[in-house]
């Protein structure tokens, strides 16, 4: 599996005469493993350098595409499988292509040099029957995204940008999907979120994406893309 992966760190400038970057940090933030499933995907669209490598996967032009989190009405009943759409892609330029996604987040946590824990792989089955259920509402594309949130920062490896939480159970989450009657037509993604210093992730981290397999596009029929519509009529 081959990632495209940006890695950065933010420093403030300062009266500093020297700025190291990508270094040892005395910082002891928040774990990425402790941010929720609905606030890790805003985040993610929110972080220009991501937005911009994620958006380019599916839309030629990305300056109109709009991001839509959580939705329900009009495409599922509350209650109902797959209670409601994570995240929907559209550019209101082309309301025929509307690209949905069921996320399921992932977290791995290394807990010393030797040990790792990963922490979510059971919920790998309940996404693939959610965007097996995608699939048969009609949208033009259908994904299953998992998103890893990896903490290695308790790893010692001299560069910090190595430091990964790692083990045979971390790596059997690329191959979970493939295991599960995942429908022909639906496509898989991974995001690796990788924590590695003390720094907050949004200070410092990487992030990579593999579309592992692309959907199958379907033609949207008129009924449905009169709902995708009613977004931009509210």
């Amino acid at each position: 599996m081959i990632f495209e992966t940006v890695k950065y760190d933010a420093q403030l400038v300062g009266d500093k005469s020297r700025i190291s970057f990508f270094a040892e940090s005395e910082d002891n933030s928040d774990s990425v493993t402790a941010i929720t499933e609905e606030a890790i995907i805003k985040w993610l669209l929110e972080h220009r350098h991501f937005k911009e490598m994620f958006l380019s996967k599916f839309f030629k032009d990305i300056s109109s595409v709009q991001t839509f989190y959580g939705l329900t009405d009009p495409f599922v009943t509350v209650g109902q499988k797959p209670g409601d759409i994570d995240l929907l892609l559209v550019n209101p330029k082309d309301l025929k292509v509307s690209i949905a996604f069921e996320v399921k987040r992932l977290k791995a946590l290394a807990i010393n040099e030797e040990r790792s824990k990963v922490n979510g792989v059971e919920k790998i089955s309940k996404g693939v029957i959610q965007a097996n259920k995608y699939q048969s509402l009609g949208f033009h594309q259908s994904y299953l995204m998992l998103i890893i949130l990896n903490d290695g920062r308790l790893k010692n490896t001299p560069n910090v940008m190595l430091r990964s939480a790692k083990t045979d159970d971390v790596e059997r989450i690329y191959s979970v999907p493939w295991d599960e009657p995942l429908h022909s037509d639906v496509g898989i993604i991974f995001i690796d979120i990788n924590q590695f210093t003390g720094r907050h992730i949004s200070q410092t981290g990487s992030l990579g994406i593999c579309i592992d397999k692309y959907a199958r596009p379907l033609e949207q029929t008129h009924e449905f893309t009169r709902k995708v519509e009613r977004l931009f009529l509210k």
